[in-house]
């Protein structure tokens, strides 16, 4: 998990492909406290299963308020 308890100040990319989904989460001053990443599921939706991993990175990163998401 994140050693940022605030919420405000993390900032959370996500890297979503045809194959996979890659998440960091930063602190305020831009460093990288936690990553995590997934397969994703070509027989599923891929928005369903995109909303299902930003769900779950709130339980391994700790709550945010702001996420990016690059779409290749």
């Amino acid at each position: 998990m994140s050693e940022s308890t605030d919420p405000a100040t993390k900032m959370v990319g996500i890297e979503a492909s045809a194959s996979s989904f890659r998440a960091v989460c930063l602190d305020s001053s831009g460093s990288i406290t936690a990553a995590d990443a997934a397969t994703v599921d070509s027989a599923e939706g891929t928005l369903p299963q995109l909303s299902a991993f930003i769900s779950s990175l709130k339980g391994k990163f700790g709550l945010f308020y702001r996420v990016g998401v690059a779409v290749p």
